[in-house]
């Protein structure tokens, strides 16, 4: 092994691991293909996800990592984001934008009103019927359902996501 790449694959790491393949083994330019096209097609194949957001406090604008969100939930019309500090901030966008924007690795639709982070997940119960009881941290005063459609999905998400620590998009 000469490097070690994280998905998503961005151009400069891969080049920096060619020049250092390049240097380590004394490979001249010539020998190895032009990978000038295979960086354009992992360029183009890699969502990029959003790392941060911008709320309103008061009179104020306060930039918050998407790191530091602990779920998204919406109710009479009005979104808001949690922090894994449990403060609330409202924000113009709906659930449905905002599951575009986010990395599905990390971040779960869980029902109509909520989108949770995986390390938001503290514990889920099965429920009567298929459906599934979801707790979050911090806690939300609201009950979190999963429904029994939607719970077969779930719970491959939540055995299938990559550890946060290894996650890139949204660091």
């Amino acid at each position: 092994g000469i490097d070690y790449l994280l998905k998503p694959i961005e151009a400069q790491d891969l080049l920096r691991s060619v020049a250092k393949f390049k240097t380590l083994t004394g490979t001249r330019a010539e020998v190895l293909p032009d990978l000038s096209q295979l960086i354009d097609r992992i360029a183009q194949r890699t969502p990029k996800y959003k790392e941060r957001f911008l709320v309103k406090v008061g009179t104020k604008l306060l930039p918050l990592l998407t790191s530091d969100i602990a779920y998204f939930t919406s109710s009479e019309g009005i979104t808001e984001l949690t922090t894994r500090e449990g403060r609330r901030y409202p924000i113009d966008q709906p659930l449905d934008d905002l599951e575009q924007q986010l990395d599905p690795a990390a971040f779960y639709r869980v029902n109509r009103a909520t989108i949770a982070r995986v390390s938001a997940i503290s514990v889920v119960h099965q429920h009567f019927q298929g459906k599934l009881k979801v707790v979050l941290s911090p806690a939300w005063p609201l009950e979190t359902m999963v429904s029994r459609e939607k719970a077969r999905a779930f719970k491959e998400w939540m055995g299938d996501v990559r550890s946060e620590e290894g996650s890139s998009g949204d660091q």
